[in-house]
């Protein structure tokens, strides 16, 4: 698994630059049951005055993001070892569903504002990824 995209939040918008000419992130067309898929992590670092609304804008974002086109999975969590840090993970079908996804407006509103209400930048992790689960576990 490697690094997909760096990504950087600014005080109104994310960006991310894609290296997705570099990087071999489509399945190869003989790797039969090869299944790559685009996984982001997140996190940000709540602040108590805000910490029940970032909760409710990142359960809200994950619930909207999973309705959209190409999205997997969206999970929003509260950190049990660092109780003031909001995790996100994610698992989309395919970059060009990572790029529509970051091109909705909903989704620049969401981190525009959880950095307005953190003390913190967000952190966001963009990888390219391949489920091995049968490899490892053997077929379901």
């Amino acid at each position: 698994m490697g690094v997909l995209c760096d990504a950087f939040v600014t005080e109104h918008v994310m960006e991310v630059s894609c290296k997705a000419l570099q990087y071999p992130y489509h399945a190869d067309e003989s790797a039969e049951g090869t299944d790559i898929m685009i996984l982001i992590t997140g996190q940000v670092i709540m602040t108590p005055e805000h910490r029940e609304r970032m909760i409710a804008l990142g359960a809200e974002h994950s619930a909207r993001s999973r309705g959209e086109a190409g999205c997997l999975a969206h999970h929003c969590h509260v950190d049990v070892e660092h109780p003031d840090r909001l995790v996100f993970v994610e698992e989309w079908e395919s970059v060009d569903a990572v790029r529509a996804h970051f091109a909705v407006p909903a989704s620049g509103a969401f981190v525009a504002e959880m950095r307005r209400l953190s003390s913190e930048p967000p952190v966001i992790r963009i990888y390219a990824a391949e489920d091995i689960t049968a490899t490892l576990m053997g077929s379901a």
